[in-house]
């Protein structure tokens, strides 16, 4: 079985030290996502946690769109939903903890 690594280097952050953080992605999974969710994703190696209006504002796509592939993501355990609702405007998404390595 194949993966996908993504590694994000450490950055400065109000003089810290941002710990490096690996994503762990199997190639099978990778192949079940369509162009917008594999976005999505790129948006996420961006920032720890991702709200819909991040994704509309870099995919260029409808937030009702977003949301449909978001929620889809987070059913196929992709992503964690943090928030109330889909429509409420404080909830972001995360990568499932089974897709992230610390160390």
């Amino acid at each position: 079985m194949g993966f996908f690594k993504v590694t994000f280097q450490s950055r400065p952050l109000w003089g810290k030290e941002i710990e490096k953080k690996k994503i762990l992605i199997p190639d099978e999974t990778l192949k079940a996502l369509d162009n917008d969710q594999l976005k999505i994703l790129e948006v996420l190696e961006e920032k720890e946690k991702v709200k819909v209006v991040d994704c509309v504002s870099q995919i260029k796509k409808s937030p009702i769109t977003i949301r449909r592939k978001l929620k889809n993501m987070v059913q196929k355990k992709i992503l964690e939903v943090v928030g109330k609702s889909p429509t409420d405007p404080t909830t972001y998404y995360i990568l499932h903890p089974r897709f992230t390595n610390r160390k």
